[in-house]
């Protein structure tokens, strides 16, 4: 039963990968990559990382990844890097990292 779920949840993973826009790939392989080097990343750290100007690139797409896809989720508060402001820290979704 238990590698039935399994499959399952690779199913549904892949389904939710496909459905992702360009730019929610983006954000999210963004953010990936960055908890890999340093454990979690704020929107401002996503937005440096991709070399964008305006956070709200980033924003709507990981706020999506947060609340619609379930991919992505509340790290910590944290000085941001960026910033040097307390912000909010974000991390993929342990569910997701065995993609």
């Amino acid at each position: 039963m238990k590698h039935l779920m399994q499959e399952t949840s690779l199913l549904s993973w892949k389904e939710i990968q496909d459905s992702l826009s360009s730019r929610h790939n983006e954000v999210y392989n963004a953010l990936k990559e960055l908890c890999t080097l340093q454990g979690d990343a704020t929107d401002q750290e996503i937005k440096m990382y991709l070399k964008k100007l305006d956070a709200n690139y980033v924003r709507p797409r990981r706020n999506e990844l947060v609340n619609k896809y379930k991919l992505v989720g509340f790290s910590q508060k944290r000085m941001c890097n960026v910033t040097g402001k307390t912000s909010i820290a974000w991390k993929i979704n342990r569910r997701c990292l065995n993609e």
